[in-house]
């Protein structure tokens, strides 16, 4: 129950917190939510009603956390991207064999986000256009976007 809508948040991690009814709004820079599970700690409870309407995006990154009751951001660079595991592999089978330089970038981003996941439970995360463009320009964006969605739709369709 908590509204963080004047705040300036920048560079802050939320770490196994539980946010229930929140609301965002304005600039989050370099925002982490992580959600992981600890080995010597309970799991915290997932996101719910958590609304992002209001906020801009930058960097900002989830881990660990479903975003099934989270209302995002109305951005058009914004999008949620589902059964992140499954995508993230699927992704880096479909850059296999790619040797150019925004290939390379994603296979390094994708294979450490692996490394960091932990258990198996349901965990999704976002897609932010500006965030790429921000560490490679078009050609990563464009890479990006599209082995995303071509992942996205082969884990969703095997549902």
């Amino acid at each position: 129950d908590c509204d963080f809508s004047g705040a300036r948040l920048a560079k802050v991690r939320f770490e196994q917190c539980s946010l229930t009814r929140c609301r965002f709004a304005g600039a989050l820079r370099e925002v982490v939510f992580d959600g992981r599970r600890l080995e010597d700690r309970p799991a915290p409870a997932p996101m719910g009603q958590v609304d992002f309407t209001g906020a801009v995006f930058d960097q900002v990154e989830f881990m660990g956390t479903d975003l099934a009751r989270v209302t995002l951001p109305q951005d058009p660079d914004v999008r949620l991207i589902r059964r992140y595991r499954c995508v993230l592999e699927g992704a880096l089978v479909a850059l296999n064999g790619d040797g150019s330089l925004p290939a390379r970038m994603l296979r390094g981003e994708f294979s450490n986000r692996l490394r960091m996941m932990r258990g198996t439970g349901e965990e999704s995360n976002v897609f932010n256009r500006r965030d790429y463009i921000f560490s490679g320009g078009e050609e990563l964006v464009g890479l990006a976007d599209r082995v995303f969605a071509a992942a996205e739709a082969d884990c969703l369709a095997a549902d």
